[in-house]
């Protein structure tokens, strides 16, 4: 992945708005979920995950990025609440069964298992509230 701008409305009115921009390496992303994307200060309830080295957004919402290798799973326990939408950035899933460019809403669940097609995954996991 090169680069992915997402826009996330802010949950008050009249922030200024404002851009963020970091690197991940493939490495911190290998085979897990990584937070790189967490809410402000003040933005997320006490169960918010938190990253010095993420993006921060002025809503209550996490975006997670795994590179899986093939057949690896990832697995990630969503928030009470809260569901999410899977993105297939490059390679496919065998669960979910998506393939690359594809994309699920995830609600009504505890926790996901991801697996990674025969050829890997990255993936984009957006946790909000539904």
């Amino acid at each position: 992945m090169r680069f992915i701008q997402m826009w996330i409305i802010p949950s008050r009115r009249g922030l200024e708005p404002s851009i963020e921009q970091r690197s991940f390496s493939e490495e911190s992303r290998r085979n897990v979920l990584k937070v790189v994307l967490v809410p402000a200060d003040g933005y997320g309830g006490p169960d918010a995950p938190r990253a010095t080295d993420a993006v921060t957004v002025h809503q209550d919402a996490a975006v997670y990025a795994g590179l899986l290798d093939g057949g690896r799973t990832a697995r990630h326990r969503l928030r009470r609440g809260f569901g999410a939408y899977l993105f297939v950035v490059h390679g496919s899933l065998a669960g979910p069964e998506l393939d690359e460019g594809g994309a699920a809403k995830i609600r009504d669940e505890d926790e996901i298992a991801i697996a990674a097609g025969p050829d890997g995954a990255e993936i984009l996991l957006v946790e909000t509230r539904l």
